[in-house]
Order: structure tokens, then sequence, then C-alpha cells
């Protein structure tokens, strides 16, 4: 059952869990809370849509408030939006 960021606390949330349905990953974007930097692990919506070599997309879950939105139903995380303008730039 995974742990999510929810208002100040940490929660555990039972949903539904199957392979056809598996219950969203915490996000993993990186935030300062109390003079520290860590994981963000609120509720994820959004995979980052960043094309990998290979072929794939890196997939890494956001939630929206860490969600850089790119268009419609394109979403990249820190690194690739990083990424992104460094290489426009």
């Amino acid at each position: 059952m995974p742990t999510y960021r929810m208002g100040n606390g940490f929660v555990h949330l039972k949903m539904t869990n199957t392979k056809k349905h598996p219950a969203p990953a915490p996000c993993c974007a990186r935030m300062l809370h109390e003079g520290r930097t860590v994981r963000c692990m609120a509720i994820s919506t959004i995979l980052c849509d960043w094309k990998l070599d290979d072929g794939r997309t890196c997939d890494a879950p956001l939630c929206a408030e860490h969600a850089h939105d790119m268009g419609k139903d394109r979403h990249l995380c820190d690194l690739h939006f990083a990424l992104g303008a460094a290489a426009d730039a």
C-alpha cells in the first residue's frame, strides 16, 4: 500500500491495486520542505512524456502541481523540462 503526502502529513490509502488498475505512484518531484529537499509524495495523476532514446517515455509519476504543461496531454518532469529549456537556449 503506497504512502502519500496529504496536506502536512503522510497517509496510507487503500486503493484498487490490481494489474489492470494499479494504485498511482507517489509524485517523484523534489521540493523544499522545512529547509530540506524532499520527495513530494502527493498522489500522481500525470506521467512525464519526455521521449527516451529507446523510443519509450520517461513516465516519472507527477502530481498536477509539479508537472510542466507542454500542451494538450503533454507534461514534463523538472529534469526534462530543464533539459528542454537548455536545448532551446
